[in-house]
């Protein structure tokens, strides 16, 4: 397996994520993804939390009840991604597209999602508490949400 260091998480390809969680596993807390490609990937109760995915690209991505509290979404693609139920709490989200991703009964407390583009998502009983949305576009959206 080839792994590399940076930042003090270890950086693995897309690939090896996808052979590792094929195989069952599937805490991969602090890892680093930032910019890999996982378009369309299957990783429905994967536990990223405190990841790196700056930068990633997760079109159609399945990432229900997934666990990505703390972890870094800066400038990633999530269009038409999957997160239902999944763990977002102080996750950073800014400049995010999230363009039609489906993000009902998730969990956003505390993330920030400065300049994310969540154009017609679905935030249908999603938790948005103490959130940062400033300059968030989120026209077309369900915005069924509990916002404090």
């Amino acid at each position: 397996m080839k792994s590399q260091e940076k930042k003090g998480k270890t950086k693995i390809a897309a690939y090896e994520l996808l052979s590792r969680y094929a195989s069952g596993e599937r805490d991969f807390k602090g890892i680093n993804l930032s910019g890999k490609n996982l378009s369309s990937a299957i990783l429905k109760g994967i536990d990223l939390s405190d990841a790196d995915l700056s930068n990633a690209i997760l079109i159609n991505a399945v990432l229900d009840g997934a666990n990505l509290s703390g972890a870094n979404l800066s400038n990633a693609i999530l269009s038409d991604a999957w997160l239902n139920s999944a763990d977002l709490k102080g996750a950073n989200l800014s400049n995010a597209k999230l363009i039609y991703a489906e993000l009902t009964h998730s969990d956003l407390t505390n993330a920030n999602l400065t300049n994310a583009n969540l154009e017609g998502a679905d935030l249908h009983a999603t938790k948005l508490i103490n959130a940062k949305l400033s300059g968030a576009k989120i026209t077309l959206a369900d915005i069924n949400v509990v916002i404090k």
